[in-house]
């Protein structure tokens, strides 16, 4: 008997530090069934949802239609990411406003606590 794994491969998707289960799957068998004579899954995840794709094999023309769904995909991911990175300037600007508003409310209410201890100093002295 041929081993039953022909293909697989994981990796999951998330940098160091950010924990969840996010990963993709892949493998490509040989088929028990049906008369074909491999069958192939792919399985991406993040932390609470999970899409499968059944990836067709028994024949050259849905092996073909199988590549084309897969570069299909990969096109569309990769231009989804290049549309993520133009984002990338704006968010950190975005984020530089919001800490430098924070750190002028911060220093704004020092101020005003300062002033509020010298009135409070002044007064007692009288």
């Amino acid at each position: 008997m041929k081993d039953k794994q022909v293909f697989s491969k994981r990796a999951f998707l998330n940098k160091e530090g950010y924990h969840s289960n996010a990963s993709i799957v892949t493998s490509i068998e040989n088929a028990s069934y049906g008369g074909g004579l491999f069958y192939g899954s792919l399985k991406i995840s993040d932390c609470s949802k999970q899409i499968e794709l059944a990836v067709d094999l028994e024949s050259i023309e849905m092996l073909d239609n199988t590549l084309y769904k897969l570069s299909k995909i990969i096109d569309v991911v990769s231009a989804y990411r290049d549309a993520l990175e133009v984002l990338k300037p704006k968010i950190k600007a975005r984020e530089k406003k919001v800490r430098l508003e924070k750190e002028a409310g911060e220093l704004q209410h020092k101020k005003e606590t300062q002033i509020a201890l010298e009135k409070r100093a002044a007064e007692e002295k009288i």
